[in-house]
């Protein structure tokens, strides 16, 4: 079966020349919330309780600070916001699972960025797996889940962008950004090479 629905997610991050900087990322359900009817589970958003829950789980992380969760309902959107005062912090937001009660979606599965830095002209990005999907049917779960996710990366540089040497980051719309598309079923894609390191100058 072709799924014809998606949500998108762009995610923007910011970095300065000490490589702290901000986070800004929009998560659009409205491609499937219009699935289903009255009864889609998408036509209730984010509860402010639980926006609250994740705000400060999300502030409780070393190095991150003025994070912000906006749930708007009659958008199907979550918009979200952070400041990072550098790339450790980053991974510590993204190796961590902030939704403690969603442990059996299938985008559990999915791999984490780790990013690092060597001085101030070279940037690298890994994908590290979090495990092999060995159940046939969970895996099928986690392939039809990320045809659904549709994912547009930017990366905003304080200096010009001078090479990039990977195959899935391509050059942005000014010579400061990098940008990287994919798909949720990409992160399980075992022949695809994520590694990237980008020059600046």
């Amino acid at each position: 079966m072709v799924l014809v629905t998606s949500c998108t997610f762009e995610e923007g991050y910011s970095f300065k020349s000490d490589w702290s900087g901000s986070y800004e990322a929009s998560l659009d359900l409205s491609g499937i919330a219009n699935m289903g009817g009255e009864e889609n589970e998408y036509k209730e958003m984010i509860p402010p309780e639980e926006i609250a829950n994740l705000e400060g789980k999300m502030n409780a992380i070393e190095g991150i600070s003025n994070a912000k969760v906006v749930s708007d309902n009659l958008a199907y959107a979550v918009n979200f916001f952070y400041e990072f005062d550098g790339l450790p912090a980053l991974n510590r937001l993204n190796n961590i699972n902030l939704d403690e009660d969603d442990n059996d979606s299938p985008f559990s599965a999915l791999g984490k960025w780790e990013m690092s830095h060597k001085g101030k002209k070279k940037f690298f990005i890994k994908m590290i797996p979090k495990e092999v999907i060995e159940d046939a049917e969970e895996m099928e779960k986690a392939k039809e889940a990320g045809e659904m996710l549709q994912v547009t990366t930017f990366l905003n540089f304080s200096r010009k962008i001078k090479d990039i040497k990977s195959d899935v980051a391509t050059t942005g719309l000014n010579e400061n950004q990098v940008i990287i598309k994919y798909t949720g079923k990409d992160l399980i894609d075992a022949t695809i090479n994520w590694d990237t390191e980008i020059k600046l100058r």
